[in-house]
């Protein structure tokens, strides 16, 4: 899908000069790009409690890095949020969404762990994965100690973030260990395949279909079949999934794997509340924050984790 200035909202034209500065994808690039991003590691978050820690991986043998964030007059009975930041599996860390994880802590009392999943760049699937279920495993035996609800846990991602987010629910529905109640799948990167209208030929504003190919081939390098947990729309069984909710402009590269993921769970009775913002790209929300459509994706977020808050809960096993 090509994308036309005269097709992007006014508001957010603006991306079309940012694109030119962000495009034609590199290794050498995406390495600068996060030495650059690593300066944020441990950055506070002003007004909230913020706290990094890491937590023990015994089947990779290593430690994982994880940021912690809460109100500072935080109530013990509230979600537990695991929030996987987007880039493609290659780029950034959780600092890089100081700005996705505040509105979330406005807008409800929640406690916010965010992993520092392991980039493509270092090591491809399923690493990253890993890196966010025994996360994921970790806030279940420690709810009590941080102060969020056990029944409670929800999840929440944007893009390759939004990826992980399914692919943790399916998994955690597979393994049957440890149970999310809620997700929240932003602009979710879900079809390797790279076959869809709105994929295809896609040139449009901070990620498109040069970005896309180079970031999976990345993720999924030495893999010979696809496992369902690296791309969620190879999976044909989507019963049982937590309530889900998500938006998405109707000229992002992502928008036609999202609906179909979103049809999907329509297929097999999953509760579902979908949005769809006209004349945006991916990252619309970034690239002008007080723009009317950033500042009602931003309001959608806020109604959809109140209502999650007041009516989802799944017990642990």
């Amino acid at each position: 899908m090509k994308i036309e200035k005269e097709k992007i909202d006014k508001d957010y034209r603006i991306g079309l000069r940012l694109s030119k500065v962000i495009l034609n994808p590199t290794l050498k690039r995406y390495k600068r790009i996060n030495r650059i991003n690593s300066r944020l590691i441990n950055k506070p978050l002003k007004k909230f409690i913020s706290k990094q820690i890491f937590i023990k991986d015994k089947d990779f043998n290593k430690k994982i890095r994880v940021r912690i964030y809460m109100r500072k007059n935080h109530n013990h009975n509230c979600p537990g949020i695991i929030y996987l930041h987007g880039g493609g599996f290659v780029l950034n860390y959780p600092e890089n969404s100081h700005s996705e994880i505040k509105h979330i802590l406005n807008s409800i009392d929640c406690v916010v762990v965010a992993p520092d999943y392991c980039r493509s760049i270092d090591n491809p699937y399923p690493e990253a994965l890993n890196d966010c279920y025994q996360t994921l495993l970790w806030m279940k035996e420690n709810s009590d100690k941080y102060g969020f609800r056990n029944d409670q846990i929800f999840a929440m991602g944007k893009s390759a973030g939004g990826n992980l987010t399914i692919s943790l629910s399916l998994l955690s529905r597979d393994l049957n260990q440890v149970s999310i109640a809620y997700q929240f799948p932003i602009s979710p990167m879900l079809d390797d395949r790279m076959n869809t209208d709105s994929m295809k030929n896609h040139d449009g504003p901070i990620w498109n279909e040069a970005q896309n190919k180079f970031a999976w081939d990345l993720y999924l390098k030495g893999l010979k079949e696809i496992p369902i947990y690296a791309a969620p729309s190879r999976c044909n069984d989507f019963s049982n999934l937590p309530p889900t909710s998500s938006y998405i402009g109707d000229l992002d590269p992502f928008f036609d794997e999202t609906k179909i993921f979103f049809d999907n769970l329509d297929k097999f009775n999953v509760k579902n509340t979908f949005k769809v913002y006209k004349g945006v790209y991916h990252g619309f929300v970034n690239v002008n924050p007080m723009a009317p459509k950033s500042i009602e994706a931003k309001n959608f977020i806020k109604r959809e984790l109140e209502k999650a808050r007041d009516n989802y809960f799944k017990a642990q096993n």
